[in-house]
């Protein structure tokens, strides 16, 4: 074989190479650096999804399919793969019929820790036009 064509070969696997690496997602590296507690708590959803797929008698396949999804990306989810999209965990909890529970997770009336500083702030603000 000619030495240009070596080249061109070479030249060849680098834009595939190239081209594959643009195509195919990578991690997200706060998934690496995903805080234990999150991980667990992620876990823990996995399994209560896996239970109420199998206590409506639903096999992984027939469930995938509902949701649109593969198998393993199921299976991924029910273990609590961090890297499942959060669309996935969202179409599960529909199927449950626990849907609403999503919307009320980050809800303002919930957060306590904004409350504490609002209140803090105006109390701050008080003493100041008492002096």
């Amino acid at each position: 074989m000619p030495r240009g064509d070596l080249v061109c070969e070479a030249k060849i696997a680098q834009k595939i190479v190239c081209v594959y690496s643009w195509l195919m997602p990578k991690a997200a590296i706060s998934v690496a650096s995903l805080p234990s507690p999150v991980q667990i708590s992620l876990e823990v959803l996995g399994g209560h999804l896996r239970l109420g797929r199998k206590r409506r008698k639903e096999s992984l396949r027939a469930w995938a399919l509902r949701m649109d999804v593969s198998v393993p990306t199921l299976a991924a989810m029910e273990k609590g793969d961090p890297r499942v999209s959060m669309g996935v965990y969202a179409t599960a909890l529909w199927l449950l019929g626990r849907d609403g529970a999503l919307r009320d997770l980050a809800a303002p009336e919930h957060d306590a820790q904004a409350l504490a500083q609002e209140i803090l702030a105006i109390e701050k603000r008080g003493s100041r036009r008492s002096e």
